[in-house]
C-alpha cells in the first residue's frame, strides 16, 4: 500500500538514532522537537496513525532524514525541507485525503499510479536528483 512502510522507516530511524543517543531521540524529546505528544510518536512509529503532512518535514529534520524518505523511501541528494517546496496546494490535499482512504480504494489508487508511470514517468519527477532506496 502506499502508505503502509511509512511506520516501518520511521520505526527504523528511531532506533537507528536511539542507538546512537537513547536520550536525544526518545519519544520524549521526538515528539518536543515536533510539536506532538509522546504517545503521538508512538502511535506513528507502530503504525496506529500518521502524521499530518507539515509534521514529516519536522520529524526528517529531528531525525536527520527526509521527508521524501519518510514518505516514499526515496534518499535524496537535496536538502530535507524541501517536500512542501515541491507540492502544490492540490497535491498536498491528496495526499492528505489518501490518509482517509480506505485500504481498498488506495490498492486501486496504487495500481492506477503505478499503471501510469510505467507508460509515461512525469516530467516534474525527472528533474529531481533523487533514487529510491532499492537502486543501491
Amino acid at each position: 500500500m502506499l502508505f503502509d512502510d511509512i511506520p516501518q522507516r520511521l520505526a527504523a530511524l528511531v532506533r537507528a538514532k536511539q542507538d546512537i543517543d537513547p536520550t536525544t531521540y526518545s519519544y520524549a524529546a521526538i515528539s518536543r522537537s515536533v510539536g506532538v505528544s509522546r504517545e503521538t510518536v508512538r502511535q506513528w512509529v507502530s503504525g496506529e496513525s500518521t502524521p499530518r503532512l507539515d509534521k514529516y518535514e519536522d520529524l526528517a529534520i529531528c531525525l536527520g532524514s527526509s521527508a521524501l524518505y519518510i514518505l516514499f523511501g526515496i534518499e535524496e541528494e537535496m536538502p530535507v525541507n524541501t517536500v512542501r517546496a515541491y507540492l502544490t496546494k492540490a497535491e498536498a490535499k491528496i495526499i492528505s485525503a489518501l490518509r482517509s482512504c480506505p485500504p481498498e480504494m488506495i490498492a486501486k489508487i496504487e495500481d492506477f499510479v503505478a499503471f501510469q508511470l510505467a507508460q509515461t514517468p512525469p516530467s516534474n519527477l525527472q528533474s529531481f536528483p533523487v533514487r529510491r532506496a532499492t537502486d543501491k
